[in-house]
């Protein structure tokens, strides 16, 4: 990500490492923005936290980071998981190597394009 992409005041959704059911996803605003690190008020008490921009995770080495999503990336993340969800439910697995593994929302439209043929 670069910093052109980012500015203050805009909103972000910050996915805990933890994964609680609680901080799966909270939202934040970005307070700060500088060329590396962003500082984003987390939640509604506004706990503010660092992240890096070129990884977007929190920079911790120990465990599964927090990560920041812009509002743009965090809805492409929910179409794909909705269309992971899709695919399964049609018996249909993506193997990691697939070229469709990064994009199932653009081969569940292709699949749901062919049967209205």
């Amino acid at each position: 990500m670069d910093r052109a992409e980012i500015e203050v005041g805009q909103q972000v959704i910050v996915l805990s490492g933890n994964r609680w059911p609680t901080q799966a996803d909270t939202p934040g605003v970005v307070t700060q923005a500088a060329r590396v690190w962003i500082t984003v008020a987390v939640g509604d008490y506004g706990r503010e936290q660092r992240f890096r921009l070129d990884t977007q995770t929190d920079g911790s080495t120990i465990g599964v980071p927090d990560r920041f999503y812009t509002m743009e990336q965090w809805a492409e993340t929910q179409r794909n998981d909705a269309a992971r969800a899709f695919l399964h439910e049609q018996g249909i697995y993506l193997q990691p190597r697939s070229p469709w593994c990064n994009c199932p929302a653009q081969l569940v439209d292709l699949i749901k394009a062919r049967r209205t043929l």
